[in-house]
């Protein structure tokens, strides 16, 4: 199966009572400059405040992201999910570039469209996590 078919299984899995069940049972994702939780702890707070400047050989311009949503279990299952079927692709250095845009991509979707659409978000994040390998080539 390809990257692409393995993608496309997903998006329809996110919209099924087993991914919801799944992620009931999710670890709140931190990993690669984003954090995700469902309230803005102490832990989400202190993440982000400490954005000093990296220097780094990703493309992207590096920052720490937290994605605060009530949807922070869901969330991180997509984000461990795409960490699976890109396994092969993920780098020490554009594994930033790969986590970031998804984080971006959901944390864009909550502040500028529907904070409510769980299956947006998700969908948000995972476009973004494919189009990093796939339209660039990495």
């Amino acid at each position: 199966m390809t990257t692409i078919e393995m993608v496309r299984k997903l998006e329809e899995y996110i919209n099924t009572p087993e991914f919801r069940e799944e992620a009931e049972a999710a670890s709140l994702w931190r990993g690669a400059d984003v954090v995700v939780r469902a309230e803005a702890d102490k832990e989400a707070r202190e993440f982000i405040k400490h954005r000093e400047m990296v220097i780094s050989s990703q493309e992207s311009v590096p920052t720490k992201i937290a994605i605060i949503t009530s949807f922070a279990k869901e969330l991180s299952l997509v984000f461990k999910k795409m960490a699976e079927i890109y396994s092969n692709r993920i780098d020490h250095i554009n594994k930033y570039d790969f986590y970031g845009e998804m984080g971006r991509a959901a944390y864009t979707f909550i502040q500028t469209k529907n904070p409510k659409d769980m299956c947006g978000i998700l969908s948000a994040a995972i476009f973004s996590g494919c189009e990093v390998f796939e339209n660039n080539k990495r």
